[in-house]
């Protein structure tokens, strides 16, 4: 079970992480390819917790260098594993024990390299933002509440929290949608009055769209 699980981490985790490939921070948060990750470290990809941390932006860089080397060792990675398939047995699992080793070692240099930015007490503070939300996931178990004897007034302040939480996260949906739909209003206003009913007149079947998007197959070379 613990290989299998191993596999699935070296093969997808790669295909998950995401590269930055514009001008935006490597730690803007999960949208977009600004994302990187940090093994042991991903709660430093979070703008409250630099903020808490009071990151400066040399360590910001620093960091994102450190994110990019694991994204590339990753990327590389995932060309090995290409061959995975054509080995014998044996060179499977003398592969896999490379790439496992390969796989550890990557993990252990990252945090190593990560902790050498970190000044001891934002290295301590981190640690302690973690162990917080750690901890707090765990209050939403009825069954834990129960268990830790917690009265009806401390029940009803966290169910509260938890309310005003998600009337927040509500509110915030709402003006995600409204910017959305705003967005999609100027897209349409960039075209003239002609290109908006080419537009419509070509997405009525998206199947013919498709084909006729579709790249042509090359003749067959004369021999």
């Amino acid at each position: 079970m613990k290989i299998a699980m191993l596999l699935v981490t070296v093969v997808l985790l790669p295909t998950v992480v995401l590269a930055a490939e514009d001008s935006r921070s490597a730690f803007q948060g999960w949208p977009g390819p600004g994302y990187y990750y940090l093994p042991g470290y991903y709660m430093l990809q979070q703008e409250y917790v630099q903020k808490e941390l009071e990151l400066v932006p040399e360590q910001k860089k620093r960091l994102e260098e450190i994110a990019k080397k694991v994204y590339e060792d990753m990327q590389e990675d995932q060309k090995q594993w290409a061959k995975y398939r054509d080995m014998t047995p044996e060179e499977r699992q003398e592969f896999f024990a490379k790439m496992r080793e390969r796989y550890q070692k990557r993990i252990e240099d990252a945090k190593a390299e990560v902790e050498k930015v970190l000044l001891p007490h934002q290295l301590a503070l981190l640690r302690k933002i973690e162990e917080r939300q750690r901890l707090g996931t765990y209050l939403s178990w009825p069954q834990m509440l129960e268990r830790l004897g917690l009265s009806e007034e401390q029940k009803k302040k966290i169910a509260d929290i938890r309310n005003q939480t998600q009337q927040k996260t509500r509110e915030l949906q709402q003006k995600l949608t409204e910017a959305y739909q705003e967005s999609q209003a100027k897209l349409l206003d960039v075209l003239t009055p002609e290109q908006r009913n080419r537009l419509e007149e070509l997405t009525r079947t998206p199947g013919r769209l498709f084909e006729e998007f579709r790249p042509s197959p090359e003749p067959p070379k004369q021999p």
